[in-house]
């Protein structure tokens, strides 16, 4: 999978292990993607088409009682407040 960065490089090695926890004795199914495109709304809000939203990655876990929640993911680079204070109102 191709990776922006070293943090996404840590990140979905995260992913894959939880992937693979889950998997063992087939207790969820986990798909990890990374999306290309947005994945945001598509309608206009007030004639102006929403920013882009695209995030690192999407996790899917499929359980077997039916439940599928459905996880996006942004890797924050850095942990200063000033960084993580722009995130919040790029990414509320």
């Amino acid at each position: 999978m191709l990776v922006d960065s070293d943090l996404e490089r840590q990140t979905l090695s995260i992913l894959l292990a939880f992937q693979r926890r889950m998997g063992r004795g087939r207790q969820a199914a986990v798909t990890i993607e990374k999306p290309m495109e947005s994945i945001g709304s598509a309608e206009a809000e007030g004639g102006t088409p929403p920013p882009p939203l695209i995030p690192d990655f999407v996790v899917v876990t499929r359980y077997r009682n039916g439940r599928k929640p459905r996880l996006v993911l942004e890797s924050m680079g850095y942990a200063d407040d000033g960084y993580r204070d722009r995130k919040r109102v790029l990414h509320p």
